[in-house]
């Protein structure tokens, strides 16, 4: 979807897109007012959505070259756009298959250390994580995208429309497309997936706590 979708599915919800079938020019009854404040309403639902029911995957390789050595770790800075560390520890390629190690440690919000012997072995080392998504400017083009997959973009309008109607104290209007707002994030939520390949990991086959390799 763009943001011309959203616009319009928003004007439609609030019933200021067509008048006697004819489209609402946005100089009609303040329209234009309206349409400035979706763009701001559509980024806050982005937000939501993707800190909850549907989070945006991204990921990373970790390069011994982008980070700084200590010992026999190295302390890589996580992405800027990171919102959380996907659950299932550290992807690594190999050159005969993959596998994940959970050895390794995020020291703080915006850094992690992992092993060096990780990387041992031609092995790949990937961050996989969850991301902000990328929001929509003050004034968007009609064409410019929305974030994430198409089913976690249809709630927005409904957001947008809902916030519109409480800022103009329509009590019951609000309450009506809020809950529909409600209804359609909770249909958002994927089933819990299980992970694979980190129980053995999990108790001790790399010895998180004895990284006093050679």
């Amino acid at each position: 979807m763009t943001y011309g979708d959203i616009r319009d599915t928003t004007l439609k919800l609030i019933n200021q897109y067509t008048r006697i079938g004819n489209r609402i020019n946005l100089t009609y009854n303040e329209q234009d007012d309206v349409v400035n404040r979706i763009p701001a309403f559509a980024n806050d639902a982005q937000l939501i959505i993707a800190r909850g029911p549907r989070p945006i995957e991204a990921s990373t390789k970790l390069c011994p070259r982008d980070c700084k050595c200590y010992g026999n770790n190295y302390i890589f800075t996580l992405p800027e756009d990171l919102i959380d560390i996907q659950p299932g520890g550290l992807l690594l390629l190999q050159p005969h298959g993959m596998t994940r190690s959970s050895d390794f440690k995020q020291m703080d919000d915006d850094h992690i250390v992992v092993p060096s012997f990780l990387f041992r072995h031609g092995t790949q080392p990937v961050l996989q994580y969850y991301r902000r998504p990328q929001l929509l400017s003050d004034s968007p083009a009609d064409s410019d995208p929305m974030d994430n997959v198409v089913t976690a973009q249809e709630p927005i309008p409904y957001y947008c429309a809902a916030n519109i109607f409480l800022t103009d104290n329509e009590a019951y209007a609000h309450s009506v497309l809020f809950n529909l707002w409600q209804d359609k994030l909770n249909e958002l939520a994927k089933p819990p997936q299980p992970e694979h390949n980190v129980v053995q990991n999990v108790y001790g086959d790399y010895g998180i706590w004895n990284w006093g390799y050679s």
